[in-house]
């Protein structure tokens, strides 16, 4: 997932906890991305629900961009988009490139640094608010998500130097 990990250990455990967390909260499709080491962009490293290639149009997001995914991680807070209207209202942009009805939810991933962003969308036909409770399992989800990341990070890759 991130290249220089070992990809018998630390991706396949990350990997598992991200696709674990997008079945516990139902949601359709989830992406996950990391800052680049200069912290200016947000590069895709993980997605499900829908094939890489409808993903590749964001596959880098600038962190200066007025998008959910960016605003997540510079704002250090949960963006919940819960309509297109709202969506269309927020982030036009975003709305004209994704003209879907759906539900999006993007959450930091920080742990004892920035990571980067979960993102997770549903279809139109759940409801329009998000609960406590689903608020706080994404929180927690991302959390363990940074603390993964952490762990891998304190890991020697291959060539014997951490790997971010």
């Amino acid at each position: 997932m991130t290249g220089r990990a070992d990809p018998g250990t630390d991706t396949d455990v990350l990997d598992a906890a991200f696709a674990e967390t997008v079945r516990r909260t139902g949601a359709s499709i989830g992406a996950l991305y990391l800052l680049a080491p200069d912290e200016r962009l947000l590069s895709l490293v993980a997605v499900c629900g829908v094939p890489v290639e409808f993903a590749a149009p964001w596959a880098r997001v600038p962190l200066a961009s007025p998008a959910p995914v960016a605003d997540a991680v510079r704002e250090n807070r949960l963006v919940w988009i819960g309509s297109q209207e709202e969506m269309a209202r927020s982030y036009p942009r975003t709305a004209m490139v994704l003209p879907y009805p759906l539900a999006l939810a993007a959450a930091p991933v920080t742990g004892v640094r920035r990571w980067g962003t979960l993102l997770l969308m549903w279809p139109a036909t759940r409801p329009s608010h998000m609960t406590p409770r689903e608020r706080g399992n994404i929180r927690s989800s991302c959390g363990r998500l940074a603390r993964l990341l952490e762990e891998a990070a304190d890991q020697p890759g291959p060539d014997g130097r951490n790997w971010t």
